[in-house]
């Protein structure tokens, strides 16, 4: 309120708040003896927060040179001064817009409460409406200089450069107090008014909090570039409880809360470095950069898509553009810079080839280019590629020389698309787009070597260890373009002398390259592992070794459950961190192709990289996707899974895909990143790298590098001994399996390929490799007697390793030099455990006399004779077909006699072990010294049982019990679980005791002693089983 005094004096003022016809209440006097100067005073009262809207407020002001106490709300005055009285209508508080007039005036009545919504963390009153087209700054700041809180404006923020035309930017609206609904305009086509059409936002329920919402730019907008646009322009939000508000008018609650702002083109800018490329807009110095405006000719733009920047985005690397961050809405895409495919490595003197690719959509334009060929730091007249050029929707595959006098560094390119066309490397484009490029630029590159079979994996060729002629090695550069592919050689007359060298000529210091090698396509293709050569003496290069390893050939899918586990498992300690497709089949790689048979069949798809099946998974950070024949990824509905390394659908196998496919072929991948492009087909390619560790190369003078041995070895193997005939070597497609833990017997030891000998001996005797690869008894696994005609359940104990897997076995009945006749396939896929497992057989009546049989242990199910498995082991046998035996035994202390034909059994002979031996019980043994080798030793027990494995059929069994120097009285004999007698016997006493026609059904005979009651011990001299016919 403004006094006006004629004179300085006291004044004393009243307001009659609860309108009750006094001002008698606490609080009513608002100004007592307050000091007024001459003329006019400009005071602010505070109104109480109880007065009620619309009641007349009465106020008193009475002014004297002495002020109270004489002076009160009443009474006579005791001195000179004058009293004036005011009525005045209370009005509820208010908030207002503050954007011009032309606007509107926009207003929200503020409720006592914090029930109702409110932008921002706080609102004040205001007096007025404020919209008086004065602001000063970027946004409409009225509001906030007038009334009691500093910025009550900060309910909704965003970046001011976001706001591009065609293009959508995200803003944050912060809802306090209560949930509350949101309306919003802008004013696009700056005439000053909120047009219907420029609501961008329609009773948007937000509740407490912030959130983050996306506007639209209409691609006409007017821009701070438009002829005669004003700059600037202006937004209105409003926030209250029930909804439905226009532009202006009152609210009864909420607030509203107008922003100035500026709408900027839509511009793609390069990124090679600044200076002088001239790709910033805003630097060191004001530049003509390169640039394109966006949204004026739909779909004319490289590759998949284009997006906006502020300003260049200089990178060494000329990635800048796909990096930047100041775009963080929809428009930012992660790689826009797709449009340009360098399809070989730019050579001096060679003309190199290029895919420029246009949307399918694009109506097609003109393309100018330029390479820095000079590295002179700009595009120079001479070093444009093409001048309008036209290219159209699709892959447009175009021809360049590079000079032969181009700088042998790291440059840059630049590709600018355009409807008109006739552009220089800067400058301002109407449409179309920009893509900067950095390359790099090389002489002729070669390589040329040798290979060597690195037996003792030492990386150096040793005398005796043979070349590997006709392999195909490729020199890559970083990004994996080939620079130079060769076939190996065999050389020189004394090759001993040679190493496995590889040259490589015109090499760059300080440059990345890989060495790759094509696995050679013979019967051991999947079998070779690359040995790291001896990097010694300097650095100045880095390799990184490469082997092109392949996967198993093509199969079906199962219309029920498929695992590609085993097919995907390395196996050899390296993890394969890339795996790429290519177009085309050339040889180097098998087809690996995955059939569907019938349409809404589920599959599971489990990887396991780099270690052996069902051992922990690997840390592998990947996606599996799928894949059509066209290369087309298939887009996996809403009830698949997927796992990019934390586990595959079973334990121990690192990713996996679980989903359900129609029919059809398709191809696993494993990438970095999953594309969403849908189509159909049937065949694709499968390539996998398998990648060790990087090394140092020595730079030598005159870039050329020589001096390092590149060698191979196969993975190490096991194979079969049996005569060749069986398919024993890997000529002959013969067994061989990966070492893994999973194995027969003991141990297991590596061979370089098959060992065939007449006594199937030649895996125990081979010396290939040095301990601890060499085993000199690693067929162990398996516990066979002779095979008797006729025999319908022959026992066998075949022991593995651990549990897990498969057995498949053969025997070669009719002697007739394979594995191939009915019924000589003994086991089929039989599932072990870890330990002995006992199994039975049938052998043919007809058979008979020495031949071979083969035993094979792995993961994998349906193995035959011959072929690769990716682990376990194969044992291969000379066995004898002869007539049932009795089979004999000697019982008593080890370095005992044995009596002819016996075998002996001491108390450390433990069944199943040599097919025999105590099977329960604790047992000793004593050896008297007399009378004969068979009475003078024994084996005694309280109560303890011997086990021997035989071939189902009836027996005779005939033991000797004695001791000849003490008695046992009350000895318990039992055969098959039955007892069949109770002997006793005197010091110096021996008693043999035939039990006949004991039968035997699950290919073992047990015979138990025991002290019966009023007995001491037990003991047994010696036992036959004799068959009473031929066994069955």
């Amino acid at each position: 309120i403004t006094v006006y005094a004629s004179q300085a004096g006291k004044l004393d003022a009243f307001f009659d708040w609860n309108d009750d016809g006094d001002w008698d209440e606490p609080g009513e006097e608002v100004f007592d003896s307050l000091v007024l100067a001459a003329g006019a005073n400009t005071l602010t009262v505070n109104v109480d927060p109880l007065v009620v809207a619309g009641n007349n407020i009465t106020s008193r002001f009475r002014i004297s040179p002495i002020g109270s106490p004489n002076l009160g709300s009443t009474g006579l005055a005791f001195s000179i001064g004058e009293v004036e009285d005011y009525t005045t209508i209370a009005v509820p508080p208010r908030d207002y817009g503050d954007a011009p007039a032309s606007y509107g005036s926009a207003s929200h009545t503020l409720v006592p409460s914090a029930s109702f919504p409110i932008l921002g963390p706080s609102v004040d009153v205001d007096t007025g409406d404020w919209h008086n087209g004065t602001d000063t700054s970027t946004m409409a700041l009225d509001d906030d200089n007038e009334g009691f809180v500093p910025d009550d404006e900060a309910g909704v923020t965003w970046v001011a450069g976001d706001v591009r035309r065609g293009e959508s930017f995200d803003i944050q609206v912060t809802v306090a107090n209560a949930t509350g609904r949101l309306n919003a305009w802008f004013d696009w086509n700056e005439n000053g008014v909120f047009a219907g059409a420029e609501q961008v936002f329609t009773d948007v329920v937000l509740g407490v909090g912030t959130h983050t919402l996306t506007v639209n730019v209409p691609a006409n907008a007017r821009t701070v570039e438009n002829p005669g646009a004003a700059g600037a322009t202006y937004a209105r939000f409003r926030i209250d409880t029930a909804g439905g508000l226009g532009a202006t008018g009152l609210a009864p609650d909420g607030e509203v809360e107008d922003y100035k702002f500026l709408v900027n083109q839509a511009y793609d800018y390069g990124d090679a470095p600044d200076l002088p490329y001239e790709t910033d807009l805003i630097g060191p110095v004001t530049l003509n950069p390169a640039r394109h405006l966006l949204h004026v000719t739909p779909n004319l733009y490289l590759g998949a898509g284009v997006d906006s920047e502020l300003d260049g985005q200089p990178s060494v690397i000329a990635d800048g553009d796909d990096t930047d961050s100041v775009n963080p809405s929809a428009n930012d895409l992660a790689d826009d810079e797709d449009g340009v495919v360098f399809k070989d490595v730019l050579t001096r003197g060679l003309v190199s080839t290029i895919d420029v690719i246009l949307p399918a959509l694009s109506p097609g334009g003109i393309l100018n280019a330029w390479i820095d060929f000079d590295a002179s730091g700009t595009f120079d007249p001479a070093e444009n590629l093409f001048g309008n050029q036209p290219v159209v929707a699709g892959t447009n595959t175009l021809t360049f020389l590079v000079p032969a006098s181009a700088t042998l560094v790291d440059s840059y390119a630049r590709f600018r698309l355009s409807t008109a066309g006739s552009l220089t490397p800067a400058g301002t484009a109407a449409d179309g787009e920009i893509e900067d490029y950095r390359v790099s630029i090389h002489d002729p590159i070669s390589i040329t070597g040798r290979k060597f079979e690195d037996r003792n994996l030492d990386g150096v060729r040793n005398p005796g260890e043979p070349y590997l002629a006709g392999w195909d090695i490729q020199l890559l550069d970083e990004d994996n373009n080939v620079l130079s592919t060769a076939t190996t050689i065999n050389v020189g007359p004394d090759p001993d002398t040679q190493h496995g060298i590889y040259t490589f000529t015109n090499v760059r210091p300080l440059t990345t390259y890989r060495v790759r090698e094509v696995i050679n396509a013979s019967p051991l293709f999947n079998n070779w592992v690359a040995t790291a050569p001896d990097f010694t003496g300097g650095s100045g290069l880095l390799l990184e070794i490469e082997s092109n390893d392949t996967l198993a050939t093509a199969q079906e899918i199962p219309q029920s459950t498929f695992q590609v586990g085993n097919q995907f498992n390395t196996q050899d300690s390296k993890v394969a961190r890339h795996v790429t497709i290519s177009g085309k089949g050339d040889g180097s790689v098998d087809h690996y192709e995955l059939v569907v048979p019938q349409d809404n069949t589920r599959v599971v798809l489990d990887i396991d990289f780099g270690d052996q099946a069902g051992s922990p998974a690997t840390s592998f950070d990947s996606y599996l996707e799928l894949f059509t024949d066209t290369g087309n990824l298939i887009t996996l509905n809403d009830d698949s899974l997927i796992s990019d390394g934390a586990g595959g659908s079973t334990s121990g196998l690192d990713s996996f895909i679980d989903t359900t496919l129609d029919s059809g072929t398709y191809i696993i991948r494993v990438s970095d990143l999953i594309n969403t492009t849908i189509a159909t087909g049937k065949t694709y390619n499968l390539q996998v790298s398998l990648y060790d560790s990087p090394y140092e190369l020595f730079q030598a003078p005159g870039a050329n590098a020589t001096g390092i041995d590149f060698g191979n070895r196969l993975r190490e193997s096991d194979f079969g001994d049996a005569p060749n005939s069986y398919q024993t070597v890997v000529a002959s497609n013969g067994p061989r399996h990966q070492i893994t833990n999973l194995y027969l017997g003991s141990s297991v030891d590596s061979d370089l390929d098959g060992q065939p000998t007449a006594a199937a001996d030649g895996d125990d005797v081979d010396a290939f490799f040095t301990a601890p690869d060499d085993v000199a008894n690693d067929d162990d696994g398996v516990i066979l007697a002779a095979l008797i005609p006729g025999a319908a359940a022959h026992p066998v104990t075949v022991l593995a390793s651990q549990t897990g897997g498969y057995l498949n076995a053969w025997i070669d009945f009719n002697k007739d030099g394979d594995f191939a006749d009915a019924g000589e396939k003994i086991f089929t896929d039989v599932a072990l455990v870890g330990g002995a497992n006992n199994l039975t057989f049938p052998v043919p009546a007809a058979a008979s006399g020495p031949t071979y049989a083969r035993f094979r242990l792995s993961t994998q199910t349906g193995l035959g004779p011959g072929g690769f498995a990716l682990d376990g082991e194969v044992e291969d046998y000379r066995v004898n077909v002869t007539a049932a035996q009795p089979l004999r035994f000697d019982f008593g202390p080890t370095g005992s006699p044995i009596e002819s034909g016996y075998n002996l059994v001491s108390k450390a002979t433990v069944y199943p072990g040599a097919g025999f031996g105590w099977s329960t019980g604790t047992v000793d043994d004593r050896d008297r010294g007399a009378p004969t080798d068979l009475t003078r030793d024994f084996g005694f027990s309280t109560d303890a049982t011997f086990s021997a494995n035989v071939s189902n059929g009836t027996y005779n069994v005939i033991a000797t019990f004695g001791d000849n120097a003490f008695a046992h009285n009350n000895v318990g004999v039992f055969v098959e679980g039955n007892q069949v007698d109770t002997v006793s016997t005197t010091a110096g006493q021996f008693v043999t005791r035939t039990y006949v026609g004991v039968p035997v059904v699950d290919g073992k005979l047990d015979l138990r002693i025991a002290a019966l009651p009023g007995g001491t011990t037990a003991v047994i001299n010696a036992l036959q089983i004799v068959p009473t016919v031929a066994t069955y």
